[in-house]
């Protein structure tokens, strides 16, 4: 499995309900139709930590390769969502991910 994770800054002058609600409902939607989407997560800041990070949320996709992931962007689906970005995002940063390392251990609950 390949992934590509992003973080994402919001747009100067918009609130962070704004920049989330355009998010979910907007343009999570536009990704969704990629093809060869495996998974897509998103994960904006909590309300509560708005005013102590820079960044406003983070993205993951997976896809079946590297090559799936180009095919995707080179789509017209893949054209459609990376035109939307700038209405909602002052920028975002991306990284490929090599696929994951779990950590086999066993998390006690706290007392």
């Amino acid at each position: 499995m390949y992934s590509v994770m992003f973080v994402l800054y919001r747009k100067a002058g918009m609130t962070h309900e704004e920049f989330t609600s355009y998010w979910r409902e907007v343009h999570a939607p536009l990704v969704a139709e990629l093809p060869g989407l495996r998974r897509y997560r998103i994960a904006p800041v909590a309300p509560d930590s708005v005013d102590v990070t820079p960044f406003a949320g983070v993205a993951e996709l997976w896809f079946d390769s590297q090559h799936a992931w180009q095919r995707a962007l080179e789509s017209p689906a893949g054209q459609k969502a990376l035109g939307d970005v700038v209405a909602f995002q002052e920028r975002s940063e991306g990284a490929h991910v090599v696929p994951e390392i779990v950590v086999d251990r066993t998390f006690a609950p706290e007392t």
